[in-house]
């Protein structure tokens, strides 16, 4: 079992032992995900408010439901699966409050790369425009192909994982990939 898996099943467990008691072993918890869930409820509600509302929503069902987690699968794909059943309530209150459709802005995506000092400011435009261009292209995407790009891509869960958050066939999810994929590459070529 990974590592990581098996230390957030032991704060989970723990959680569930004490019946809900101990607010240091949910505190524990909450750090652990918080800023992972935070990161990733940001790519769809845009909004610090709305993000920090959706995690504590979500850490609140963790609470809640602890005692109900079957360790079949990652404790991770669980809160995850939590958090996008969230996202998806907040989008659909916020069109119906405003009708509109919430878009990426640049800031969504942290792109790292190395460069050597003497390439820097060539390089710096043209990346500047390759996210520029990606975020565009992201926009395009509906929000069931943004969330696979996103968790596979962004949140390193596997087909199987997302399957599980999103609550769908793995067929499902590789056909939505596969689909997300070429509308990338569509919108990224038409940019170029």
């Amino acid at each position: 079992m990974h590592q990581r898996n098996h230390d957030d099943l032991q704060l989970l467990d723990y959680i569930k032992k004490i019946a809900q008691q101990d607010r240091e072993a949910f505190e524990a918890f909450y750090y652990e995900f918080s800023p992972r869930l935070a990161n990733f409820l940001f790519k769809f509600l845009k909004q610090n408010d709305q993000v920090e509302e959706a995690v504590s929503e979500v850490m609140l069902v963790v609470w809640q439901k602890a005692e109900s987690f079957i360790p079949t699968s990652k404790v991770s794909t669980w809160v995850f699966g939590i958090a996008y059943k969230k996202a998806l309530k907040f989008l659909q209150r916020e069109r119906t409050r405003q009708n509109r459709y919430v878009s990426f802005e640049e800031e969504d995506m942290d792109i790292e790369l190395e460069i050597e000092d003497d390439d820097k400011p060539d390089f710096l435009a043209q990346h500047s425009e390759l996210r520029h261009s990606i975020f565009r292209a992201l926009e395009t995407l509906s929000i069931s192909h943004r969330a696979v790009i996103e968790m596979t891509f962004f949140e390193g869960f596997t087909y199987p994982e997302i399957a599980e958050i999103l609550d769908c066939p793995v067929n499902t999810v590789k056909t939505r990939a596969h689909h997300a994929k070429k509308q990338l590459i569509k919108h990224l070529r038409e940019y170029q």
